[in-house]
């Protein structure tokens, strides 16, 4: 169980510095903190909170040696600098706008699987013609479902809290310490990615989606 641990904060850690954005810092400080406080709540003891506070102060100092948190600092303060028609939050904004218009317009069916792209520039804001990815994807993983699909996108919706309510409820009977562990270290790194696809498109991609699914079922 303890391996456990260190293998998801360490994986998730190396995947900041490799992507080195600021969905994968924002999600990732989210979920390990989640993670922690999760464990120190269901196992509450002193040797429990040293060795969580040891792992902290571990993944913290490797991410101070390798990946440079000034750097990562900075790129995150770079949000305050772009203005309404510049940079990757104006794209995120504009997307979400549109994929709401459209949704207004086609509340039942939507406009099918990967229609947003083929409409989304009837529904622009003037003066957003050079936000080129706001043409082709929301950023936003259910926005885009919610576009596309419609009242169908509620049924998705429906399947990912059913999905969390389950595993909340596994996690808060089960005696087993390996089980929670287990379950919650799978868990963990489904969240880190569906946080992010809040304001990216990566679950549109099949190679992420199919791995999400399959850590789902894992975890139950």
């Amino acid at each position: 169980s303890l391996g456990l641990l260190a293998t998801l904060a360490g994986a998730m850690a190396l995947a900041v510095i490799l992507l080195f954005s600021r969905g994968t810092i924002l999600s990732f400080s989210i979920v390990f903190l989640l993670y922690l406080f999760a464990t120190l709540v269901k196992f509450p003891s002193r040797p429990q909170f040293i060795f969580c506070g040891a792992v902290f102060f571990v993944v913290l100092g490797f991410l101070i040696w390798a990946g440079n948190l000034p750097a990562v600092w900075k790129e995150l303060q770079t949000v305050k600098k772009e203005t309404k028609y510049e940079g990757s939050f104006a794209t995120n904004w504009e997307g979400a706008q549109r994929a709401l218009r459209i949704y207004r317009d086609y509340p039942i069916w939507g406009v099918g699987t990967d229609g947003y792209a083929l409409v989304s520039e009837k529904y622009a804001s003037p003066g957003t013609e050079p936000l080129f990815m706001a043409k082709v994807r929301t950023m936003c993983h259910y926005l885009q479902i919610l576009a596309e699909e419609g009242m169908g996108a509620f049924i998705y919706f429906l399947f990912l809290l059913a999905y969390f309510f389950e595993v909340v409820r596994g996690l808060w009977k089960t005696r087993s310490r390996f089980q929670f562990m287990a379950g919650l270290s799978l868990a963990m790194a489904v969240l880190m990615i569906l946080i992010h696809a809040s304001i990216h498109f990566l679950m549109q991609q099949f190679s992420i989606a199919m791995l999400v699914y399959i850590y789902m079922g894992a975890s139950l």
